[in-house]
């Protein structure tokens, strides 16, 4: 599966298409990043990228928004997330192209990229980390 963050794929190619929309007319594009990776390997470059211990753990999509949500996370927020988790295990995202530095012309951000610019919500004790704690709290 390629895992970049979606929301700064499509902000980018959005405002290029924004601001010229007639040369996208009719088209569809499939927006992948860079490199295709595997749970494992996000979680590694998370780990390095926040100097934290961090693992994959395979679990339930349900679980996996019951933990979001525990500590008082946003339940739409956790929702989404599992959604797209579930599209990743069924092979929606998997690919990768480079669809989208041909029409931004800027690369895709990377998994690093990502967690450094969102860093607070990926620490151990941030909204998107699943803890030993937090399960044991459903």
């Amino acid at each position: 599966m390629s895992c970049q963050s979606s929301l700064h794929l499509d902000t980018k190619v959005i405002v290029v298409i924004l601001q010229d929309p007639d040369p996208h007319d009719r088209q569809i594009y499939e927006l992948f990043g860079a490199k295709e990776l595997d749970w494992y390997e996000i979680a590694a470059k998370i780990q390095l990228t926040l100097g934290i211990r961090v693992r994959y753990e395979p679990i339930e999509v349900s679980t996996m928004v019951a933990a979001l949500t525990v500590a008082g996370g946003d339940p739409n927020r956790a929702h989404h997330l599992g959604m797209v988790t579930q599209d990743y295990r069924d092979g929606f995202y998997s690919g990768f192209n480079n669809v989208v530095e041909e029409i931004t012309g800027s690369k895709p951000t990377t998994v690093e990229d990502h967690v450094r610019a969102t860093r607070a919500s990926f620490e151990a004790d941030g909204e998107l980390a699943i803890t030993d704690a937090k399960l044991s709290a459903i």
